[in-house]
């Protein structure tokens, strides 16, 4: 039994909005996940608490954005470490707070070093790499 042409098209389309539905459901499933991780709270928590990089941001209120997770050069998550580059934005500028932080079985999770990349190119310390500390 042969179905019309213009059955299989109806087909198509409709397969193609429920797997571009479900990746898309995916992708944010995966974000929210990555934003309640204690790593990933830990880093914004310094961020919040650093006055000169809220003052050049121009916040309250601090606005944070999808992390590119298919950049795993920049974004890695394991049991152990974590190194994350999260967008984030104010009222007068954005930038980038990139942060590593290592996992300890006892204490949980710490960063150990954590700055901010103005998209104007200056760059705020907001935690220097702990000394001892390797390079992931």
């Amino acid at each position: 039994m042969a179905l019309p042409i213009r059955a299989l098209k109806q087909m198509a389309i409709f397969w193609g909005v429920v797997s571009g539905s479900g990746s898309l459901i995916m992708y944010c499933l995966m974000q929210n996940k990555l934003s309640n991780t204690e790593a990933y709270k830990q880093s914004l928590h310094h961020l919040e608490e650093h006055s000169e990089a809220m003052a050049a941001l121009g916040t309250p209120p601090l606005r944070t954005h999808y992390v590119s997770l298919s950049d795993v050069t920049q974004n890695r998550l394991d049991a152990s470490n974590a190194q994350l580059c999260i967008p984030v934005s104010g009222s007068l500028s954005s930038g980038m707070l990139r942060t590593r932080s290592a996992r300890d079985v006892h204490m949980g999770w710490h960063v150990e070093e954590a700055a901010l990349e103005m998209n104007n190119g200056h760059v705020i310390t907001i935690l220097p790499s702990t000394a001892g500390s390797h390079q992931s």
